[in-house]
């Protein structure tokens, strides 16, 4: 590591979390992740996906997650040195959000990434390792402790595996293509904390780069055999997970994991996708971003940390609709609880599943309300079905099942368990083909 002087601001962008009233939603936090897909050799059309759980004390209390983190200072002042005389605000900012996720996903995981070759690999992304790096596992270790430590370290690592480097403004950094905006809803009030996390996805440019598929890596967060050397920091991600979106999916609905609506939402989008394309040989992997049409709704509190509205990024902020929701049979779930019991409790036979509707379904303009509006069976729908967890297994919710039907430009799906089927209709999967979708 270079002994280059570091400037700028540092620091996570400062928020209203602990100055604004109790009982009152806050301003969301920016924040950002990343889908990284590795393609699995032997195969023609299947990939793994690089997951984190988070510490138990932490946000998300064991859940797990795509590497990411808050966006710092240093992200954005790093981009406007950059672009200085270039391109608009906006652009600036979702660059300074891809710069936080390549950020976080190497202090969180070991994984950096940089533009694959020149050539038919330019739109996907190289891992690097120790090895690659021609370092050993300990100075590697270092380096994402200087970047823990100081965000504004993060430019000199990525200079110093760019074909020209500058101790002062960025490389071009990995290609990842913005997927999503998912805000945590208002109904959470402090002390609870609220995100404005935006999605990025990215495909590496060689098989395996990642290690051999595993469900959950080694106690100690290691991935035996993985090129990239990936660990867990031991601070805020206790392991990493490697495997299929739909292998995820599925420890998610047994309760093996603990998956929030977010990352359930976006596993089963992705394995969609991946399907469609093993059932068109030849053809591009094709990921429509999640464009409902509507953009970021205001914010009633506002903050050094209120984001801009992006053209082209739909805004996803969860919302119950009351009184939708049944008591369903634990045993048609199909699920067992890992939450831990003291010995006088007994595990309830009945859980409360309700649906949280997404922009474009049919029921979100009455979200919040207490109304009941009859649905259509060919209405538009685009929900996740989940059950709240109470404070003693961890909070958050234990997501079932999602349904998407009728959103122009993205596939229709079913996956998991939904209250339809629940009561009676049978559980099935459907995918029909999209009126568009955004090329990779």
């Amino acid at each position: 590591m270079s002994n280059t002087t570091l400037t700028g601001p540092k620091g996570v962008v400062a928020n209203d979390a602990k100055t604004g009233p109790k009982g009152e939603p806050m301003t969301p936090i920016p924040s950002a992740s990343l889908i990284i897909l590795c393609p699995i050799s032997n195969t023609q059309s299947e990939y793994a996906t690089l997951m984190v759980q988070r510490k138990a004390t932490g946000s998300f209390r064991s859940a797990t997650v795509f590497p990411g983190g808050l966006l710092d200072q240093a992200d954005i002042h790093a981009v406007s040195q950059t672009n200085k005389s270039s391109s608009g605000k906006n652009d600036e900012y979702l660059e300074s959000l891809r710069l936080c996720a390549l950020r976080e996903t190497f202090e969180e995981t070991g994984l950096l990434l940089v533009p694959a070759e020149s050539g038919s690999s330019s739109n996907f992304s190289r891992a690097v390792g120790p090895s690659e790096a021609g370092m050993s596992s300990d100075e590697w270790t270092q380096l994402r402790k200087s970047v823990h430590d100081d965000a504004r370290a993060f430019t000199q690592i990525l200079n110093r595996f760019a074909s020209s480097k500058s101790s002062t403004s960025l490389p071009p950094l990995a290609p990842l293509r913005h997927h999503s905006n998912w805000v945590t809803p208002r109904t959470l009030v402090r002390p609870a904390k609220r995100f404005d996390t935006h999605f990025f996805l990215t495909i590496l440019d060689r098989a395996d780069a990642l290690g051999q598929l595993t469900s959950s890596m080694s106690e100690n967060g290691i991935a035996q055999g993985s090129p990239a050397g990936l660990t867990a920091d031991g601070s805020e991600t206790t392991s990493l997970r490697l495997a299929k979106p739909e292998e995820l999916l599925s420890m998610a609905i047994r309760d093996d994991i603990i998956l929030f609506p977010p990352q359930y939402y976006l596993l089963a989008d992705v394995h969609t996708s991946l399907k469609k394309r093993s059932q068109q040989q030849g053809q591009h992997i094709r990921f429509a971003p999640l464009q409902f049409g509507t953009e970021k709704e205001p914010e009633e509190n506002t903050s050094s940390t209120q984001a801009p509205s992006i053209e082209g990024v739909s805004s996803v902020e969860p919302q119950g609709v009351a009184p939708s929701g049944a008591m369903i049979d634990r045993k048609r779930l199909s699920i067992k609880s890992n939450a831990k019991k003291t010995s006088s409790e007994e595990e309830e036979d009945d859980l409360f599943v309700l649906p949280l509707v997404l922009p474009g379904d049919e029921l979100r303009p009455t979200a919040g309300q207490s109304a009941t509006v009859p649905e259509s069976d060919e209405a538009p729908r685009n929900r996740v079905y989940v059950t709240p967890r109470s404070r003693g297994e961890g909070g958050g919710m234990m997501v079932h099942g999602i349904h998407r039907r009728g959103i122009t430009g993205l596939y229709d799906l079913r996956f998991g368990n939904v209250l339809p089927d629940l009561e009676g209709e049978g559980t099935s999967e459907e995918d029909t083909l999209p009126a568009r979708n955004a090329k990779l």
